[in-house]
């Protein structure tokens, strides 16, 4: 580790430092393809028009499961299952027809019917979703992409309105819920 500053100034020009902004999310999958249809969006529209009106994603930390385990002496800590500290979160700046809020209303609809209040099949409504970074250098190829298998939408938050909110525009935050992510590095 050198201490020097030209090294550091170097190391930076050379390999860049990736930025939080340059990000594109897809939905693919029974649940996300209901729903299009139920509000009227062809899957790859909605996919657009949801990757551009996404202005917050927090993607989920994981942590590995021990426990301790002794046979003899000082105990060990040992693995026994990978979690993830929570829910996928992302953040949507509506339209002016609200029909990305309706999409995931009628996702949440197709999960449980409000009015028989019977719960669908897990595979009808679940679908995969793709995270996908990009570098400066680059808007077409992806440096790290996450896959997160079996997601759904957990939560929808509630949208605040008021007389003093004249000057900023409606958001919507949804929680999805999921089974694994699967991630990788493309260099």
């Amino acid at each position: 580790m050198s201490n020097n500053i030209g090294d550091f100034l170097a190391r930076v020009q050379q390999q860049g430092i990736i930025k939080p902004n340059k990000y594109q999310i897809m939905f693919a999958g029974h649940g996300f393809d209901d729903a299009c249809a139920a509000t009227g969006f062809s899957v790859a529209d909605a996919n657009r028009i949801l990757s551009d009106a996404c202005e917050e994603v927090n993607f989920p930390g994981s942590t590995i499961a021990t426990k301790a385990f002794r046979v003899y002496g000082l105990p060990r800590e040992m693995p026994y299952e990978r979690l993830y500290s929570q829910q996928l979160d992302m953040t949507f700046r509506l339209d002016e027809n609200m029909r990305i809020k309706a999409l995931f209303d009628e996702w949440m609809k197709s999960i449980v019917d409000p009015e028989t209040l019977d719960v669908k099949y897990y595979d009808e409504f679940i679908c995969d979703a793709k995270i996908q970074v990009f570098a400066d250098r680059s808007d077409t190829s992806p440096v790290y992409e996450g896959l997160v298998v079996e997601t759904f939408p957990k939560s929808i938050d509630a949208i605040q309105l008021g007389y003093d909110q004249q000057n900023t525009y409606m958001k919507q935050k949804v929680g999805f819920t999921f089974r694994r992510i699967d991630e990788g590095f493309f260099i």
